[in-house]
């Protein structure tokens, strides 16, 4: 399979899942027990974990949710592109091409992850000036307005990690959309039977929380 096709496969059944349990996606963990048949909500009932396949399982972990496969990488690990590519590799999609125009991305923020402890972070990949507009954005000021906050045991994907997902790059702290944006709005208040409006309070919080001074 070309690497655009699975993107994009593995894109709607996330969000073919998140409509389905009208609960954002997990994107980063203490550890496989939170998604598990025993806990996790929705998701953690649908849950198979299986280690990367000649991986260390405390590296990256394989989780499968019906037509979801998804890689868990330990955020401390600094091959993690290679471990993608791995994982690409034995999922039989082409990974050659791999970082010719995509980041190999860390759906919950890297620093922020060591920051509070987290185990796992989903990754996925990422078009590269999208990734480094949230970088460089709303992640790095997030990242140190988190300092000192307490850490939840499971992180899910927000409004504005959303956006990233989607490949839409991240809002201003001057605020204001852009039509890309703004057409990113739409989209996801048709999904979720949302108000445009309702999508664009969640995320100008989370621009106000993470700038704040």
């Amino acid at each position: 399979m070309t690497l655009d096709g699975w993107i994009a496969e593995q894109r709607a059944a996330i969000v073919a899942n998140w409509r389905l349990w009208a609960v954002p996606p997990a994107v980063a963990i203490e550890g496989t027990h939170l998604l598990g048949p025993g806990y996790g909500g929705p998701e953690g009932r649908a849950t198979v974990w299986q280690p990367l396949a000649d991986a260390d399982p405390r590296s990256a972990m394989v989780q499968r949710t019906g037509a979801v496969v998804s890689l868990w990488v330990d955020p401390r690990k600094a091959a993690y592109v290679d471990l993608f590519r791995q994982f690409l590799t034995h999922h039989r999609v082409e990974a050659e091409q791999l970082t010719d125009r995509y980041d190999v991305d860390h759906m919950y923020n890297r620093e922020r992850a060591i920051n509070f402890g987290y185990a796992l972070v989903r990754m996925f990949p990422i078009a590269k000036g999208a990734n480094r507009s949230h970088g460089a954005g709303y992640e790095k000021a997030m990242t140190a307005s988190d300092i000192g906050r307490r850490r939840k045991v499971m992180k899910l994907m927000d409004e504005v990690s959303a956006m990233k997902f989607f490949g839409v790059p991240s809002p201003s702290k001057r605020g204001g959309l852009s039509p890309g944006q703004q057409a990113h709005v739409g989209t996801m208040a048709a999904l979720f039977d949302l108000t445009p409006e309702q999508i664009e309070q969640g995320m100008n919080g989370l621009m106000r929380r993470a700038h704040r001074s």
